[in-house]
């Protein structure tokens, strides 16, 4: 699998490019178990400089920039928004798989939803090995995810729904039908930003381009609850700010 979503942020394109000295020219290796913390690395592992500004073109393991807005959105066509946005441009991403032991099948797709939390669920599955309730005496939170171990055979995953948040964007998900927000700004979160779903039929529009909140209510009003009653079970919320 991959990480989520198309990055968005202005990242190493705030200034123009700054032409290397005949310093910055000269390969500057890293030892190999160098690690990097919170921190712009000034070389590559591979002893080149990193370099960054406007008109380098992001991809080589020699820069540090980002591609904006306009890329990250064409980069998820057709899916909605990128990363930090929990509509499908922000979370969809694909899962390829190979178990000859235990898949007969090669070379085919598989449409069962599935998340990162089921990954361990799937593993304990395929080994019986069970999860503990307690570790030196400290009671250990149930494991969220469900066994993926069925859609290998293309049968259907149980699961009551799949829940989303972050940073005040949020989703949940049962069956065909999503409910999701969005923050409008990064600035100020405020309480319509709360208080404005979107619903969306995933089995006839996983794009989220028809918003179905107006006509379906009653469906809002019954999965904001469920993602309400989650959001404080999961210790989503109460909202950090």
């Amino acid at each position: 699998m991959h990480d989520n979503g198309a990055c968005a942020e202005p990242q190493g394109v705030e200034a123009p490019e700054v032409p290397m000295t005949d310093a910055e020219k000269q390969l500057n290796l890293y030892s190999p178990d160098s690690v990097f913390l919170g921190k712009i690395p000034k070389y590559a592992r591979d002893g080149r400089f990193v370099r960054s500004g406007r008109g380098v073109m992001p991809g080589d393991a020699d820069t540090w920039t980002a591609y904006g807005v306009e890329w990250a959105n064409a980069s998820n066509t057709p899916f909605r928004l990128y990363k930090q946005w929990v509509h499908e441009g922000g979370i969809a991403s694909p899962l390829i798989v190979q178990w000859p032991a235990g898949i007969a099948a090669q070379g085919e797709l598989r449409t069962q939803n599935s998340h990162l939390i089921d990954i361990m669920a799937t593993c304990l599955d395929i080994t019986g090995i069970p999860y503990p309730k307690k570790y030196n005496n400290h009671i250990i939170q149930p494991y969220e995810g469900v066994s993926l171990v069925p859609a290998f055979s293309n049968h259907s995953i149980k699961r009551s729904y799949l829940f989303w948040e972050h940073i005040g964007n949020r989703a949940i998900r049962t069956d065909k039908w999503k409910l999701v927000a969005k923050v409008q700004t990064r600035k100020k979160f405020t309480s319509a930003d709360e208080s404005t779903w979107e619903l969306y039929d995933m089995d006839l529009d996983p794009s989220e381009t028809n918003n179905l909140a107006q006509k379906y209510p009653e469906k809002v009003a019954e999965l904001s609850m469920l993602w309400e009653r989650e959001a404080l079970r999961l210790k989503a919320k109460p909202w950090p700010w």
